[in-house]
């Protein structure tokens, strides 16, 4: 069983943005629906509040669209904003999908799949390339661990807690990503465009004056790194649905043990009687 459901994973229709089981999108691995709806609204207010002091900060105004860290952050505040605004819709509106009834996925679902897999996968590939390259070059301030930091957190703990589904062939999304950013990179080397210090590069690590040195690493980074974290996050949702599934088999053994007990009880006493 367990090997089949890693052979489907491998079906060319899971490059789309199809399930038949939407009332996953809309509520927690663990249950408790209320709890689920206040995870959902705390970090769509509390991405967009920094996400504010970001763009306010010295390094904001125009400047600040060309960081990769900004725009990876930019999508996971939408994501979130998205989630908890679907979550409010869905239990108000769409009684369909809570109870399972459909099994259609609407768009603003397919949507929140995207930058799921988009934002999920890009936090913590930016996390690690700050930490390992950058953070020795720079001061750790309290927005400077938000955006390179507590991202990454949330996006794992979040891992933990939806239901969403997580598919191999997803990791298409963050590669093409990726590679629109690196475009952007290029495109604004040419133009001569610098960065907010104005260097004559967006980040060290993407100097493309020197291409011999910064081919090599984006390749690398999206094309061996974004994979291989990417199969961090689907066997971390594996492991997630692994655990659900053995908490419910212990609660339903002890249940079961429980009414065998009571039963046991129940014949005791009629041959008392």
């Amino acid at each position: 069983m367990k090997i089949m459901c890693i052979v489907n994973e491998f079906r060319t229709l899971n490059f789309e943005l199809n399930h038949a089981e939407p009332e996953r999108f809309v509520t927690s691995q663990w249950g408790h629906p209320r709890l689920y709806l206040c995870w959902r609204i705390f970090w769509a207010l509390f991405h967009t509040s920094w996400l504010v002091s970001s763009m306010v900060s010295p390094l904001g105004g125009a400047v600040w669209f060309i960081y990769l860290t900004n725009w990876t952050y930019l999508l996971l505040t939408i994501s979130a904003v998205l989630d908890a605004v679907t979550v409010v819709f869905v239990r108000i509106n769409r009684q369909d999908i809570i109870k399972g009834i459909t099994s259609h996925l609407s768009w603003y679902l397919k949507l929140s799949w995207l930058l799921n897999s988009v934002v999920t996968e890009g936090s913590l590939h930016i996390s690690a390339v700050y930490w390992i390259f950058l953070f020795k070059c720079q001061s750790l301030t309290p927005l400077r661990f938000i955006l390179h930091g507590m991202n990454s957190i949330y996006v794992f703990c979040n891992l933990l807690i939806v239901n969403m589904p997580v598919r191999v062939y997803h990791v298409i999304y963050p590669v093409i990503y990726g590679v629109i950013y690196t475009v952007f990179t290029v495109v604004y080397h040419i133009l001569g465009g610098t960065s907010g210090k104005g260097e004559p590069y967006i980040y060290k690590i993407l100097d493309w004056s020197k291409p011999k040195r910064t081919l090599p690493f984006v390749f690398l980074s999206t094309f061996v790194a974004l994979p291989c974290l990417y199969l961090v996050v689907f066997f971390t949702h594996k492991l997630r649905i692994h655990i659900h599934s053995k908490c419910l088999k212990n609660n339903t053994l002890q249940d079961t043990s429980i009414s065998d007990s009571s039963m046991e009880s129940v014949d005791i006493g009629r041959t008392h009687v």
